[in-house]
């Protein structure tokens, strides 16, 4: 099976359009969105409603869970607490039960699906080195891979079935899984990346072969940065989206 795995899209319409029609390319069996359609972009009724009608499988993220109520908002940072109250605003009521009634995790098989650490994760820990990857590899008991949102960069990590250290893999585009050993994925930003590349992040994951692949589209990324300044929203929000950071 191959599955379209795509996270924190945060509200950015010309993004998730993209990421859309390059998935039409592809031999896809299932979607699973990892969480944050809102937040930041000046389109999130727009991007839930496509969200909804593409991926079977939709997960909260803490952006979603903020403009619910189901995590304290004083925990952001100004410039995002600013898009969730604008967000707040606009959403519609149907976009907002849809949001309110996501689950914080999914599981698969031998597959776990969260926006961040699993670990608790109604409280979107981020996992971004080696001692955050090992306790999360001490809860994957029946479990070979989890993949995650939340950092909005891509990153990998490596528990051998060996070894008991944890690696780190890559930032490679291209990952072979191999039978054995456990892994945690840390998937890019569909709609705000942070590794200094713009572009819309989205991935792969064929569970045949074990292969993952992470995958880049170009998008109008200046029309999209122009109407979170038209939406009178924070100016850091419509300039990092051109720089990727």
């Amino acid at each position: 099976m191959r599955l379209g795995i795509f996270s924190d899209v945060h509200g950015n319409l010309e993004a998730l359009e993209a990421v859309q029609q390059a998935y039409r390319q592809e031999q896809i069996d299932e979607y699973i969105f990892l969480g944050d359609a809102v937040g930041y972009g000046a389109n999130p009724n727009e991007c839930c409603e496509i969200i909804q009608s593409l991926a079977r499988i939709a997960l909260l993220g803490n952006h979603d869970a903020a403009c619910c109520g189901k995590t304290d908002v004083t925990c952001f940072v100004n410039h995002a607490r600013a898009a969730i109250d604008w967000s707040l605003n606009i959403l519609t009521p149907a976009n907002l039960q849809w949001l309110s009634g996501l689950d914080y995790q999914f599981r698969k098989d031998n597959l776990i699906f969260s926006h961040g650490s699993p670990i608790q994760p109604e409280n979107f820990e981020y996992v971004l080195d080696s001692n955050q990857a090992a306790s999360v590899f001490k809860l994957m008991k029946n479990a070979s891979v989890v993949f995650i949102g939340h950092a909005h960069y891509p990153l990998t990590f490596c528990h051998r079935s060996d070894q008991s250290t944890v690696i780190f893999v890559s930032m490679e585009p291209k990952i072979q899984l191999e039978e054995g050993n456990k892994y945690i994925v840390s998937l890019g930003s569909a709609g705000q990346p942070r590794d200094g590349d713009y572009r819309a992040s989205y991935s792969i994951f064929d569970t045949e072969v074990m292969l993952y692949l992470s995958n880049r589209v170009d998008y109008d990324v200046h029309s999209a940065s122009r109407k979170i300044d038209e939406a009178g929203l924070p100016e850091i929000l419509s300039q990092r989206l051109l720089v990727g950071k």
